[in-house]
């Protein structure tokens, strides 16, 4: 008897402790994050992170490893991610290219962060030339865009706007904006992170 009742204690004990673990979202990003959950439970992640023409234009802090390059930016043998080695590209240097972010760490890639990459002509004689255009990518929720790393991509021509006000152009002047499957497909090259030093 008394062996049935200990066992029946240990039981109510075990259950006990087995609904004293809190459910709840713990993911930081997300609306309903519960810090005091002990168990992962559904979370609630907003639609679409937006970003204003200020963010955009803060973003100046430059990537040491992807400033001033140049060669064809769409050979994919070309690319390298940040997790392997670069392969040269035999081609001519028709564009430079530098790339900033509003999180100078880049890995991991935190919300919200704006990544840009500029583009300049390579005139005949070798030096920059005129603006082309910029590359925004912008890391939204989980979900979003799962075939292109949960960014949104943004295709800024240069246009007549002045480049020491807007350095990475106008959100207004974006010809292309979305989930851009093409963006999508290179990307995808870069590894987990989406992202290419070239």
């Amino acid at each position: 008897m008394r062996g049935l009742l200990g066992l029946l204690a240990g039981v109510a004990v075990i259950i006990a402790v087995g609904c004293d673990v809190r459910e709840g979202c713990t993911d930081p990003r997300a609306l309903n994050y519960d810090e005091d959950a002990k168990r992962h439970g559904p979370c609630i992640y907003p639609s679409q992170i937006e970003i204003t023409q200020a963010q955009l234009d803060a973003v100046t802090a430059a990537i040491a490893a992807a400033q001033n390059l140049r060669g064809n930016p769409f050979a994919v043998p070309g690319h390298s991610s940040h997790s392997g080695p670069a392969t040269p590209v035999p081609s001519p240097d028709s564009t430079e290219r530098s790339v900033f972010s509003s999180h100078p760490a880049m890995l991991p890639v935190p919300l919200a962060t704006i990544v840009s990459k500029r583009i300049w002509r390579v005139q005949p004689n070798g030096t920059r030339g005129a603006r082309l255009s910029t590359f925004i990518m912008v890391k939204q929720n989980p979900g979003y865009f799962p075939e292109g790393g949960d960014y949104e991509y943004m295709v800024i021509p240069a246009g007549t706007i002045n480049h020491m006000v807007n350095p990475n152009g106008l959100l207004t002047a974006a010809t292309r904006r979305g989930k851009l499957s093409d963006c999508a497909a290179c990307h995808a090259l870069g590894g987990p992170d989406f992202l290419f030093e070239r």
